[in-house]
C-alpha cells in the first residue's frame, strides 16, 4: 500500500478492453492469449509477436510457448510501478531471483549493446553513413522482426535530427523506440463510455411490485369476504403492503450499496484506487491509469493510492 507517482507511457492503452483489442492480429500460433497479455500490461504493437506495456513502456517480442507474460514482465521491466500494483514488490524479486541463477544478468543488455553509430555531419558522410548503418546488426535485427526497410529509415532520419552531436551511439531498441512512435501517430481506436446497467430496470421491478399489489388488492375487493373474517382481510392486506415497501427499501439500499462498490468507469470490478488530492474512491485498478481527472468531482488526479474497502457490517 503506498502512494503511486508514476504515470502510464501510453495512456490510452491503460484500459483493459482497449489492450485486448489491439490483439486483432496477434498470430494464431501463440500460446499467449490476448486477454492474459492484457491483463499483464502488454499491448499488440501489430507486428510480429511485439508488445509493449502500457505503463513502463518496456517491449517484448519472441515470446515461447510456456511463457508467462507476468513472470516476463517482472523479469526485464522490475521497476514498472503496474507491475509491482498489481503483483507485488515480493514477486517481483522472486522473479529476479530465480532469473539472476538461471541466466545472470548479461542477456537482459543485448538490446541495448547493439549499437550503431549516426553521423549528422556533411551529405556524403551522412549518405555513407546511412549505407552502413542499414547493414549493420542492429538493423539486420530489427528486419528480422518484421518491420520494413521504409520504417526504419524514417526512424534513423527522426533520431538524426534530434542528436545534440555530430556522431551519436544509437541503439536498436533506441530505433524500435522511434518505429513504434511513428506507428502511433496514427489515433488509435478507443473504447467509448462503458455500458451501464440501465435506470430503468429498478423502476421496471419497483412497478412490477406494485402492479402485483394493486392486482392483490383487486382480487381482495373484488370478493366479498364474510363480516367475520373482515378483520383478518385488513391485516393481510396491511401485511402485504408492509412486505412490498420492504422489499422495495432492501432493493434501493442494493443498488446504493453497488454503486458505492463498483468501479465507476468499467462497472464491473471493485473500487481500489484512491484519487488524490481529492480522495475520492473511484476506480479499479485497471482503469484508474487512465484518469486524468477524478469522475466523481472533475478534480485533476495529481497521484492514486491503493486503498481497502471496508464495508459496513
Amino acid at each position: 500500500m503506498g502512494i503511486n507517482f508514476d504515470r502510464p507511457k501510453y495512456p490510452s492503452y491503460a484500459i483493459l478492453a482497449v489492450r485486448i483489442s489491439s490483439y486483432t492480429d496477434w498470430p494464431a500460433a501463440m500460446t499467449q492469449t490476448p486477454r492474459d497479455m492484457a491483463l499483464a500490461g502488454f499491448f499488440y504493437a501489430g507486428y510480429g509477436d511485439y508488445t509493449r506495456c502500457f505503463f513502463c513502456g518496456g517491449g517484448l517480442r519472441n515470446w515461447e510457448a510456456g511463457d508467462d507474460p507476468w513472470v516476463e514482465h517482472a523479469r526485464w521491466f522490475k521497476k514498472c510501478a503496474f507491475l509491482r500494483q498489481k503483483k507485488g514488490q515480493e514477486f517481483v524479486d522472486l522473479v529476479q531471483k530465480r532469473a539472476a541463477e538461471l541466466d545472470g544478468d548479461g542477456n537482459k543488455e543485448e538490446m541495448e549493446n547493439s549499437q550503431i553509430t549516426i553521423s549528422t555531419s556533411g551529405p556524403r558522410s551522412t549518405q555513407a553513413n546511412e549505407e552502413n548503418v542499414m547493414r549493420s546488426q542492429a538493423v539486420t535485427t530489427i528486419k528480422r522482426m518484421g518491420y520494413s526497410e521504409g520504417k526504419i529509415k524514417a526512424a534513423i532520419h527522426t533520431i538524426k535530427s534530434t542528436l545534440p552531436r555530430e556522431e551519436q551511439k544509437v541503439s536498436a531498441q533506441e530505433i524500435l523506440e522511434v518505429i513504434f512512435e511513428l506507428n502511433q501517430s496514427v489515433p488509435a481506436t478507443h473504447v467509448g463510455q462503458s455500458e451501464r446497467v440501465p435506470n430503468n430496470c429498478t423502476n421496471s421491478t419497483n412497478h412490477s411490485v406494485s402492479a402485483s399489489e394493486n392486482t392483490a388488492h383487486h382480487i381482495i375487493q373484488s370478493d366479498p369476504a364474510p363480516e367475520g373474517n373482515l378483520n383478518s382481510t385488513n391485516e393481510d392486506a396491511s401485511a402485504m403492503d408492509d412486505f412490498n415497501a420492504e422489499l422495495i427499501s432492501l432493493k434501493q439500499e442494493n443498488s446504493s450499496l453497488k454503486d458505492q462498490i463498483l468501479c465507476k468507469i468499467c462497472m464491473d470490478e471493485k473500487v481500489s484506487i484512491a484519487f488524490l488530492p481529492c480522495g475520492h474512491l473511484a476506480c479499479c485498478e485497471d482503469c484508474a491509469p487512465a484518469m486524468r481527472k477524478c469522475p466523481i468531482c472533475r478534480e485533476f488526479v495529481g497521484h492514486y493510492l491503493d486503498a481497502i474497502l471496508v464495508l459496513p457490517s
